[in-house]
């Protein structure tokens, strides 16, 4: 009588096989609450790995960053490098987070923003986990509801760009009435810089042209955030910005050092020759 010889692979593709049905039969049966971090990670791992031992690449990753959290929030060429994760994984794990955060910020869609406790809440979600500075547009209709949110830069202080052009493109193409500014900082401190100030008076300008008015620009940092409007730097803001729509400028000059600063930071495409 033959003996069928069972090769390596097949041992284990039999071993995982078994375990893995073992853990969706605990899953139907005890819910998922009732396991722990790594089990979590082994059952989505399934949904990359057909075969491979994912509760070895489970604790892997886990021992690697020392929890969920840093697993998630670490750069994917990190996570890639772990011994067994490879390509895929890195790149599945990186949507969960996104995923994550987009669940986070769902819930305040057609939501009023019409305190500043509701605003850094979502702003909160929004940039949540960032490492690297980020601005964002937040479009609400006539009541202050929250219509669309789109990020228009992302980089360093000394890298991101602003187009005044495509702000206002989005906020007519979305019939939105109000709008609401926001980035954040990666430094432990919420004080506008120079070009902060210029470029909210660009847009200001820009959207008041077409009847569109800028409430506030929020800055948010690990533990702060500063309201444009909260600090009376909103005020002057808009005064300038109601004088460059009826004089049909894109930008009402603040002096030629802050001039210079904001073309090093910001491409302005409307931006006159001074």
């Amino acid at each position: 009588m033959n003996k069928k010889l069972i090769g390596k692979d097949e041992k284990t593709t039999h071993v995982n096989s078994g375990r893995r049905e073992r853990m969706r039969t605990k899953l139907t049966e005890f819910g998922a609450n009732t396991f722990l971090d790594h089990e979590i990670l082994e059952m989505l791992l399934y949904n990359v790995y057909k075969r491979e031992d994912t509760n070895k690449i489970a604790h892997n990753l886990l021992s690697e960053f020392g929890g969920i959290k840093n697993m998630l929030i670490a750069p994917v060429e990190e996570v890639r490098a772990v011994e067994g994760v490879g390509d895929k994984a890195a790149e599945f794990l990186a949507l969960l987070l996104e995923l994550y955060k987009r669940m986070s910020v769902e819930d305040f869609l057609l939501t009023k923003m019409t305190t500043s406790d509701v605003v850094v809440s979502y702003l909160r979600n929004l940039f949540m986990f960032d490492d690297k500075e980020k601005f964002y547009v937040l479009f609400l209709d006539a009541k202050h509801n929250l219509i669309k949110t789109k990020k228009f830069s992302e980089g360093d202080t000394e890298s991101l760009v602003l187009d005044p052009n495509e702000i206002l493109k989005v906020a007519l193409n979305a019939k939105a009435k109000f709008v609401l500014l926001a980035h954040n900082h990666m430094v432990d401190s919420v004080v506008p810089s120079s070009k902060d100030i210029v470029a909210t008076k660009l847009i200001v300008g820009k959207l008041l042209a077409a009847n569109i008015e800028v409430l506030d620009h929020f800055i948010l940092a690990k533990s702060e955030h500063l309201s444009f409007k909260e600090n009376g730097i909103m005020r002057g803001i808009f005064e300038e910005g109601k004088q460059q729509a009826k004089s049909g400028s894109a930008y009402v000059s603040s002096g030629g050092k802050v001039l210079k600063e904001r073309i090093d930071f910001y491409l302005l495409s409307d931006l006159p020759l001074i």
